[in-house]
């Protein structure tokens, strides 16, 4: 079966901090890391981004290191409700020096620097290259145009999150034949969630709580 086992719980309350861990089918893969969630709110627009890293390391030793890009959420209060994504999206195999950038709502327009956005905020592009060290920050980068690290360029990625996702000329994902993924929850996955409501203990442990009363309870 192509199951994946995920774990995740909330081990912060305030900031909000959840940690996560997947294995994917016969161990070919495992993702893991924390999210720390950061939301700002003004007039009738949400804005969120989820820090933290990810990482994932595959079977054969190989490993990527992964950040997302930020979600804003138009007409909370008035207007029509629109979610989408923008600014860089970044993956990165630092042992090879491989990386790939993703930019969503890419090309805003500036008349000072010449930038016309002629995108719709569905649509995505990117490019993987073989990177060198900068010390510019790529947190900065709107555009593949921005990028001052690439050394080699390798193809360009290009797509929409709602229909496709092509690398190269080669399509990798599409919504009209992709079989969706579905979710089977384990009942009480956590001992110590059979006999404490959630809400009076599990909101308010902290990563160092948890650590401390796991060695407690090895020592016994």
């Amino acid at each position: 079966q192509r199951r994946v086992h995920g774990y995740c719980e909330q081990s912060i309350y305030n900031p909000q901090t959840v940690n996560f861990l997947l294995k994917g089918c016969k161990d070919l893969y495992t993702m893991w890391g924390h999210y720390d969630c950061e939301t700002t709110f003004s007039t009738t627009t949400l804005k969120s981004r989820q820090t933290g890293p990810t990482h994932i390391k595959f079977a054969n030793g190989n490993t990527l290191f992964l950040t997302y890009p930020k979600k804003k959420i138009t007409g909370v209060t008035a207007g029509n409700h629109v979610t989408y994504f923008y600014g860089p999206f970044r993956i990165e195999d630092k042992e090879n020096s491989l990386k790939a950038m993703i930019f969503f709502d890419y090309g805003k327009t500036s008349l000072l620097r010449g930038r016309k956005k002629n995108c719709k905020r569905d649509e995505f592009e990117g490019l993987l290259y073989r990177s060198n060290p900068t010390s510019v920050p790529l947190s900065k980068a709107k555009q593949i145009a921005d990028l001052k690290d690439v050394k080699t360029p390798i193809s360009k990625i290009t797509g929409s999150w709602y229909t496709h996702l092509l690398i190269g000329e080669d399509e990798y994902w599409k919504i009209d034949y992709s079989i969706p993924s579905t979710i089977d929850y384990e009942k009480s996955p956590l001992p110590s969630d059979w006999t404490v409501s959630y809400t009076h203990l599990r909101a308010h442990e902290t990563l160092r709580y948890l650590v401390c009363r796991l060695l407690l309870e090895k020592k016994k």
